[in-house]
């Protein structure tokens, strides 16, 4: 059983220098500023657009020999949410309007790794505020933060054109383009 495992693990490092070989030869954009638009889908009855700007803070990444970049992510949400039922709970039988616009400022650190010329792919960890409505039944008055966790994946069309896809905790999908 240790030899396959020293097996696996030589053929895993060797996998890796030559796709780390690989990657250095392709060049990202090495523009300091990413801006990207996108259509925003909620878990929660709702679906908006937003904005957000990549500032790239390590160009050259974190692992050496390797095609990646590390950028602080900030940008907002605009979400409409259109839940409008029942909400039966022991104790408590009332109809509960959730409709409403929810503004959901986030910042995050966003780690991208480049998988040749065409692909990238990313997670990204931050924060949420959510200012006025927010799918689950809160005051509107309130102003929420909550965790952001998030991946995702880019689709580079030349120059700095990509098509963006993005799932995010809590309850978000993100297509959109980036330029």
């Amino acid at each position: 059983m240790k030899a396959i495992q020293q097996g696996l693990f030589i053929g895993a490092a060797l996998a890796c220098t030559s796709t780390s070989v690989a990657f250095a030869q392709h060049t990202h954009n090495s523009d300091l500023l990413r801006i990207e638009a996108h259509g925003t889908l909620s878990t929660y009855e709702g679906i908006g657009g937003g904005l957000r700007g990549e500032f790239v803070i390590l160009p050259e990444g974190a692992i050496p020999n390797f095609d990646d970049d590390i950028s602080l992510t900030a940008g907002a949400d605009a979400i409409i949410f259109f839940d409008d039922h029942d909400h039966d709970h022991p104790g408590h039988d009332h109809d509960h309007d959730d409709d409403g616009l929810g503004i959901w400022p986030a910042g995050a650190v966003q780690w991208n790794f480049y998988l040749g010329r065409d692909w990238s792919v990313f997670p990204e960890l931050g924060i949420w505020l959510q200012l006025g409505e927010d799918g689950h039944g809160h005051d509107d008055d309130d102003i929420d933060m909550d965790l952001l966790l998030g991946v995702g994946a880019r689709y580079h069309l030349g120059g700095r054109s990509a098509i963006l896809i993005r799932l995010e905790y809590p309850g978000l999908l993100h297509i959109g383009a980036q330029f």
